[in-house]
């Protein structure tokens, strides 16, 4: 059974790196957050992994061509998410997940998810497909109703204070043709910031606690530090054998669909090396935060 591997983080935590390494096995293929499918649609001129622009990809311009002429997509719509805005449409998932009574709109969201997984297996020949897109709800949802395929959910967690420290970036570089690019970067309020890294782990760990399903879950620092021994743990977990192209992540062309600059700028995986923390910023990381973060291991 073709398997899909869906990565689970709060953004800034490096699951496009993990991402890239992963697909970098022959069996597998990177997508990215192909939950954002419909921005390659809405944005052409943004960069694939492979450097070209979304507009001058033959893998994307070709795929959005097959899709563009399935039913699920006649309307124009290429949204994969689900979202919820309210009260309301956490009830209506709560009860399409515990008694899989579907409205139309999540009917059509995952028939779409659906389609798009067909088409990306039939086109790369993989037997893997990882998604980064990192939407929790989405990902419960396919794995509830998409049967066809096997899961294999990876939690990727970070230590709470780098993951605020990189938030408030104010500019990213990506390199290409020898040149370096930097791109401004909105920044939030780190109390937001705080907030989300919290309810995204505590509602992750929850769910898939008590839904039972097969997860791992793999530290960044761990990761990055020692990414043989991860990437070997993670093979064995999703039922492939590990790879040294998999440290190795100039030698395998990617198409990946979103996500942070590491897709097209991260030929090998660093280590982490210590990094200047804004101290100022630790105010806004309180009690339970801090609670969370010592449970991931994370005490210093």
């Amino acid at each position: 059974m073709k398997t899909i591997v869906m990565i689970l983080s709060v953004g800034h935590s490096g699951s496009t790196l993990l991402d890239k390494a992963i697909g970098s096995n022959s069996k597998a293929f990177s997508l990215g957050e192909i939950i954002n499918f419909h921005r390659i649609i809405e944005n052409r001129k943004s960069l694939c992994g492979c450097q070209s622009t979304y507009a001058f990809c033959p893998f994307w311009t070709d795929f959005i061509r097959k899709i563009e002429k399935r039913d699920e997509f006649l309307d124009g719509n290429f949204e994969l998410n689900y979202k919820v805005k309210s009260l309301k449409d956490l009830l209506c998932f709560i009860n399409c997940l515990l008694f899989s009574k579907k409205s139309n709109y999540t009917n059509k969201i995952i028939r779409k998810n659906e389609v798009v997984y067909d088409e990306l297996f039939k086109k790369t020949g993989s037997s893997l497909l990882i998604d980064s897109s990192k939407s929790l709800f989405r990902s419960l949802l396919i794995y509830k109703f998409i049967k066809k395929y096997d899961y294999r959910f990876i939690h990727l967690v970070r230590d709470g204070r780098t993951v605020l420290n990189s938030y408030q970036k104010k500019t990213y570089n990506v390199f290409k043709d020898g040149r370096v690019y930097t791109y401004n970067r909105k920044v939030q309020n780190p109390k937001l910031n705080v907030a989300y890294w919290f309810r995204y782990n505590v509602k992750s760990l929850v769910l898939l606690n008590l839904l039972r399903i097969p997860k791992k879950i793999i530290r960044y620092e761990d990761f990055v530090n020692n990414p043989v021994r991860s990437l070997n743990s993670i093979s064995e977990f999703i039922g492939v054998n590990y790879e040294v192209n998999m440290v190795d992540l100039g030698n395998k062309t990617n198409h990946m669909c979103w996500g942070n600059a590491s897709r097209i700028n991260a030929l090998k995986i660093k280590p982490q090396t210590k990094r200047i923390m804004d101290f100022d910023l630790l105010k806004y990381f309180t009690s339970m935060p801090r609670l969370l973060n010592r449970m991931y291991g994370y005490k210093k």
